[in-house]
């Protein structure tokens, strides 16, 4: 069993605190999933902003003349010329699709915070003030 000497409160005192290699698994668990969130979080953020791109795209496209030839992109950095109605479905469908991966997205981030929330409680149960698990804010 490993042991870790914490100091407490401005005297130093120090309490011993065993660690089982259960309680390291669930730390480590922890660890894992606040960087699972981190990213899932990101990619949700790096989604809405897609959307909102595309959101600005469809308002353009409405503007168009419905017979003019309007660039789509493809692939990268290919583009087909469509009519702006045709460009107009095409991007309601991409934001169809983002909208339904974003929606997934959010289902695993709350999956990750309610496997957070119980590895804190038993982690803070056991160890209380002696383990710091609230995430930095950048």
């Amino acid at each position: 069993m490993a042991s870790i000497s914490v100091a407490r409160g401005p005297t130093d005192e120090k309490e011993d605190v065993n660690i089982t290699f259960e309680d390291q698994q669930k730390i480590n668990k922890f660890a894992t999933n606040t960087n699972k969130l981190t990213e899932v979080e990101d990619e949700i953020q790096s989604k809405k902003k897609q959307l909102q791109n595309l959101q600005d795209a469809a308002d353009e496209l409405e503007l168009a003349d419905e017979d003019e030839a309007v660039p789509y992109p493809l692939v990268g950095e290919v583009f087909v010329y469509q009519t702006s109605e045709e460009a107009l479905k095409l991007v309601e469908q991409t934001k169809q699709s983002l909208e339904g991966d974003i929606s997934l997205l959010n289902k695993d981030a709350d999956a990750i915070k309610e496997i957070l929330s119980q590895l804190k409680v038993q982690l803070y149960a056991k160890f209380g003030n002696n383990i710091n698990l609230e995430m930095d804010e950048d």
